[in-house]
């Protein structure tokens, strides 16, 4: 995909949650300026996670390591509720466990697979329904626990919209990424850092709290390649977006 479209079908793999229909365009508009999505306390979790300052770029290493060759590795994330709230509680991870309480919401876990090559994540907590899942690899996994009340909640301004990243790009160079929300001029982790990714085939998953109706895209650059928006968001895009309305996913596999 060496300077191609960024979303070019033969360069980017779709898969599980998003219908092709779903998935929306983007053209950027020229000099556009975001602002950080997070608060500074938001930030500072995911630097403990995988994010770093945009000052940092271009990390490399002489071989990636793949994740698929890995029976021991680490989970992390964050443990939050559905309204957006970092959760103290804890997190079990094919019996390992820990507690996402320093600072509240953070969990980093290093765990085993088990005899299918499969990890079992819980996250359990007060006043909330507990949530499991099962992981083909290691990396990151934002939960999200659904608050456990008999009331109906008022409707919401906000909804939460799940992208998953997953490493494919055996180039030797980390992949770096965010997401913008192209409606409201926001920018995931912030306007000067960015996540990135540590291990080929290894999956990253983001739990998202936008404006509900907005359109949310991401953007990915590793050394010459780049995917979506690009990292900088200056690129368009046929298929890298979807609105913001709860429980709208988009998983994507970046390739080279």
């Amino acid at each position: 995909m060496k300077r191609l479209l960024a979303c070019a079908a033969a360069g980017l793999t779709l898969f599980g949650v998003a219908r092709a229909d779903t998935l929306q365009s983007h053209t950027p508009i020229p000099e556009a300026r975001f602002s950080d999505a997070l608060n500074v306390e938001d930030q500072a979790i995911e630097f403990l996670l995988n994010a770093r300052s945009d000052a940092d770029h271009g990390k490399s290493a002489p071989k990636k390591t793949d994740i698929k060759d890995k029976a021991f590795g680490t989970l992390f994330g964050t443990m939050r509720n559905n309204t957006g709230a970092g959760v103290c509680g804890l997190v079990l991870a094919n019996g390992t466990f820990m507690f996402s309480c320093s600072p509240a919401g953070a969990y980093s876990i290093d765990t085993v697979t088990d005899g299918a090559g499969l990890v079992t994540l819980f996250g359990f907590a007060d006043g909330h329904f507990p949530s499991r899942t099962t992981l083909g690899s290691f990396g990151r996994f934002d939960v999200t626990l659904n608050l456990a009340s008999t009331n109906v909640p008022p409707p919401s301004a906000n909804s939460t919209i799940t992208f998953t990243i997953t490493d494919g790009c055996n180039n030797g160079v980390q992949i770096e990424y965010k997401f913008y929300d192209v409606s409201d001029n926001l920018v995931w982790p912030s306007a000067t850092s960015h996540y990135f990714t540590e291990f080929l085939n290894a999956s990253y998953r983001h739990d998202l709290l936008c404006s509900t109706g907005a359109k949310i895209c991401y953007g990915a650059r590793s050394g010459t390649f780049y995917w979506g928006v690009d990292e900088d968001g200056t690129k368009a895009c046929a298929d890298c977006c979807i609105f913001c309305q709860q429980g709208n996913s988009l998983s994507t596999r970046l390739t080279c």
